[in-house]
């Protein structure tokens, strides 16, 4: 499945996602609900997240394993009803209503964006689940759906196929709400990949600013020099 097919599928099952939770999110902040309520609201939404995760799950092994054609379809990923609650919790009816900014139509938005992510996700770590089971054969690499990712994903993507091996296993893939980066698998030796050219036109921006600093300072000279991409250094 190639990548483009893949982000398709993808897209088709967050937007139908959003579509049905976002309502229900909205009339419930609406009214006001008390946290009893909510937690009925997590439990009407939790098996259609499980069922859209199964689904990005699905879609994600299909791309994968055409990369990959020996790869095993790994074992479902664990979801539990308290993560639904808590996403609402953070975003919706846990969030003040002196909040600035805050309205129904803006929680309701948060909490919808952040249930979708947690339906994407289940797809992004079907990738990673595949690479960690190859033996090395597949790596996972970071790669987004614009040119001009945030800064904290194009740092992410500064790391290409990720390296795996039995004693050292990669960092997770680093969400965060509305995120619409995807994780691909990458074939071992394979030189050509779907946003090898973007890994290295940001790798290179990250090499030459965090030459010479360290720790923390790396992750601000790199987001200065990506976000002032035409600043030159005196």
């Amino acid at each position: 499945m190639p990548l483009v097919e893949l982000r398709q599928q993808q897209d088709l099952i967050s937007r139908e996602a959003a579509q049905l939770v976002l309502p229900i999110l909205l009339r419930g902040a609406e009214a006001g609900l008390p946290e009893a309520g909510w937690l009925r609201i997590a439990a009407l939404l939790y098996p259609q997240l499980v069922g859209w995760r199964g689904q990005a799950a699905a879609i994600s092994y299909l791309a994968a394993r055409a990369v990959l054609p020996s790869a095993s379809r790994p074992p479902p990923l664990p979801y539990d009803i308290a993560w639904t609650l808590q996403a609402l919790r953070s975003t919706v009816f846990g969030v003040p209503r002196n909040a600035p900014g805050w309205s129904p139509a803006k929680v309701a938005a948060d909490g919808s964006a952040r249930l979708v992510r947690h339906v994407e996700q289940a797809g992004r770590e079907t990738t990673i689940q595949v690479s960690s089971a190859s033996g090395g054969k597949g790596r996972w690499a970071r790669v987004a759906d614009s040119s001009q990712p945030c800064p904290f994903c194009a740092l992410m993507i500064s790391r290409g196929p990720v390296y795996h091996s039995d004693a050292r296993r990669s960092a997770g893939f680093q969400a965060h709400d509305k995120d619409r980066c995807v994780a691909i698998l990458v074939r071992d030796g394979q030189r050509d990949w779907p946003g090898r050219d973007e890994f290295e036109r940001i790798q290179e921006i990250y090499y030459d600013a965090s030459s010479g600093v360290y720790g923390e300072e790396k992750w601000h000279a790199f987001r200065k020099a990506y976000e002032n991409p035409d600043r030159k250094a005196a």
